[in-house]
Formats: C-alpha cells, sequence, structure tokens
C-alpha cells in the first residue's frame, strides 16, 4: 500500500538575516531536487511562511544564501 499524500503544509522559516534566498525541497528517497522558490526577508528574524510541496513519506527543505 503506498505512503499517503501530505499536502497543504507549510512551514515557518526564521532567524534569517535580511537578504534572498533559495528554498529547496528535496525527495529523500530519490536525492533529488523536486522544487526550488526565491525567498526575501525584508526585516531581520522576521518570520516567512513557505508552501511545502506535496509529498510521500519524507522530505527536506534546504535553505540558501542567494549571492
Amino acid at each position: 500500500m503506498p505512503a499517503a499524500v501530505h499536502r497543504n503544509i507549510t512551514i515557518d522559516v526564521q532567524h534569517l538575516e535580511t537578504g534572498e534566498y533559495r528554498v529547496e525541497f528535496w525527495d529523500c528517497q530519490r536525492g533529488i531536487i523536486i522544487k526550488k522558490e526565491p525567498l526575501t526577508i525584508n526585516i531581520a528574524g522576521h518570520v516567512a511562511r513557505v508552501q511545502v510541496p506535496a509529498f510521500r513519506r519524507d522530505i527536506a527543505v534546504k535553505v540558501v544564501e542567494r549571492r
């Protein structure tokens, strides 16, 4: 029986400095990025809410500063 699909999940990204970032969502089973999106923090420490793409089992999130 396949694992259930998890949908409509958001995460709060916090404790970042002001700047431009990229949020990557990784399929842990296949080791590939399944979605990338830009993230701008205008106020240091501001909490940004990010929508997680639908997934089964598990997903990893990586936030990378864009330079």
